[in-house]
């Protein structure tokens, strides 16, 4: 069963990414859920 904790709305300009929406669950937060979000965005 997999269940969503965090979503991402972004987009690659040139050399730089632009987040418009970052969103993790309540009680997910603090976990480095986000924090992993944005580096797989950034790669």
């Amino acid at each position: 069963m997999c269940t969503l904790v965090a979503g991402v709305v972004a987009e690659a300009v040139f050399d730089t990414v632009e987040v418009e929406f970052l969103c993790v669950k309540e009680n997910c937060r603090g976990k480095g859920y986000g924090r992993a979000l944005l580096r797989y965005v950034e790669e």
